[in-house]
């Protein structure tokens, strides 16, 4: 455990350059074991299990709380400023961090991820939304809730990968629905303020990582590249929301071409703006 409250896994050379990975809604620092074994021998690589997710409790599960909660955890494994990682919720954490502590943030690699809902009556739609799927975790099987949130199509892409795709639902079996709920009403979308005018100032590197066939989400990084020249976008052939998940070697490849400030490559389409 970093802190008193976060729960951590670490892979890798202790005495490298660090990584913190930031899972998304339902995992855990485990998400990332495949990625950080192979990034191992040249990157010290932390991965937190964040509030209501794991090991860690939700607490005060609010986006301001759970950065004070990461900068405190990362102060006491000895890690200053450093690149951070996020995957969907855990990259909507991680540009929160960039846009409020930048000096703690020397770069960002989102992937599938957003600067949040611009719109107040869409936040206010969404906070509603959200909780009406918590009271559905906290009242209903975990089993069936599960079940009916990987049945999106955006999902689709990694269900024709069997053995990856169970793997990750036995982890995600393990959360403790209660805590699940918390943390939806607390890091959900809708609570989350609208960083897109932070977006736009930040001068923190940036490269954004999308799959081809999640159009959503390829359409807000390309979005977000739109109102931030300099921006990478990569988007990976095949791939749906879980790039990482699904194709663990390709996004690799593309994580160390980004801390290394380099063009991405093994077949990724780019687009710089």
């Amino acid at each position: 455990m970093i802190g008193s409250v976060f729960h951590w896994t670490e892979w890798g050379n202790a005495n490298a350059e660090p990584l913190l990975f930031l899972h998304g809604f339902l995992g855990c620092s485990a998400d990332w074991a495949e990625v950080a074994r192979t990034l191992g021998n040249d990157y010290r690589c932390i991965a937190v299990d964040l509030p209501g997710h794991g090991r860690t409790p939700p607490n005060d599960a609010t986006f301001p709380a759970c950065l004070e909660g990461l900068l405190a955890a990362l102060d006491q494994a000895g890690v200053g400023p450093c690149p951070w990682i996020g995957y969907s919720m855990g990259g909507r954490i991680a540009l929160y961090g960039a846009a409020r502590r930048p000096d703690r943030v020397n770069a960002l690699i989102l992937e599938s991820a957003s600067p949040g809902l611009e719109d107040k009556l869409a936040r206010r739609e969404r906070r509603e939304s959200d909780e009406m799927l918590a009271c559905t975790i906290e009242r209903t099987s975990f089993s069936s809730f599960l079940a009916q949130w990987y049945d999106q199509p955006m999902f689709a892409p990694l269900r024709t990968k069997p053995e990856r795709f169970d793997a990750m639902l036995e982890r995600r079996r393990k959360n403790q629905p209660a805590w699940v709920a918390e943390a939806l009403r607390g890091l959900g979308a809708g609570v989350q303020p609208s960083l897109w005018p932070e977006w736009k100032r930040l001068d923190t590197p940036a490269t954004l990582i999308a799959g081809a066939l999640d159009e959503k989400f390829t359409a807000i990084a390309e979005a977000m590249a739109a109102r931030r020249p300099g921006t990478e976008v990569i988007v990976a052939p095949e791939c749906g929301h879980n790039v990482h998940a699904e194709a663990p070697a390709a996004y690799t490849r593309a994580l160390r071409t980004a801390l290394s400030g380099g063009n991405p490559g093994g077949g990724a389409a780019t687009n710089s703006q």
